[in-house]
């Protein structure tokens, strides 16, 4: 998976790996982004785009998703214990 410059869409750099726990990934374009079965416990997503991701058996237990674009994105399985959220969350 690439992560993308917050202003340009230039990658810079990428994610191998399942474990992404506790990652700061806010602000990241990561739209239609491949997160199946990932360990992303803690992860700070806050004002990231994640429109159209597959977050399929994803563990997001905790993560921050204050501000996050979340529309269209697959959460079927995936675990959303305590994950954080505002008015300014798109669903």
């Amino acid at each position: 998976m690439r992560i993308l410059h917050k202003t340009t869409n230039a990658p810079l750099f990428e994610i191998r790996g399942n474990d992404l726990s506790g990652a700061d990934l806010s602000g990241a374009k990561l739209r239609g982004a491949n997160l199946r079965n990932k360990n992303l416990r803690g992860t700070n997503f806050s004002c990231a785009d994640l429109s159209g991701a597959d977050l399929f058996g994803a563990d997001l237990s905790g993560a921050n998703l204050c501000g996050t674009n979340l529309c269209n994105i697959n959460l079927r399985g995936a675990n959303i214990s305590g994950i954080k959220t505002d008015k300014f969350t798109r669903f």
